[in-house]
């Protein structure tokens, strides 16, 4: 189960608890009364327990999220270090200064910046796809 279903459930738990609560205050008889709050009661805590595993559970969810996020941006910086890296040393052994290698060298830089661009744009759309969850 996911930490979200398991808040839900905490919630209806203390939902159920509550409606409980307030048959035993309309009832009559004092057993009875008694028998139904001792039922919300132990709802009431049962409740709480699902609340607080299901919140631990879906801050690990969060955590693990973020984690493969992370690890994500690292390699897409990382290819894109790595091919930038390549093109600079292409750029710097070249002798050739012809307009062929001149071509060649501009290529291989915009293909770089299109992948550190690429990087910034897929970073930001999961910074708002983030904020958007936080205010649903």
């Amino acid at each position: 189960m996911n930490g979200s279903l398991l808040l839900q459930i905490g919630m209806g738990v203390a939902l159920a608890a509550a409606l409980l609560q307030f048959i035993a205050d309309k009832s009559g008889n004092p057993k009875r009364k008694h028998a139904l709050l001792v039922i919300a009661m132990i709802a009431t805590a049962m409740s709480a327990f699902v609340g607080y595993w299901g919140n631990e559970k879906k801050e690990d969810e969060d955590k693990e999220e973020l984690k493969n996020f992370n690890e994500q941006r690292d390699s897409l910086r990382a290819k894109s270090d790595a091919r930038m890296d390549k093109a600079t040393a292409d750029f710097n052994h070249r002798t050739d200064s012809t307009a062929r290698a001149n071509k060649y060298e501009r290529d291989s830089l915009h293909i770089a910046n299109e992948l550190r661009i690429d990087y910034i744009h897929r970073l930001a759309e999961f910074k708002m796809d983030n904020i958007h969850e936080l205010f649903k």
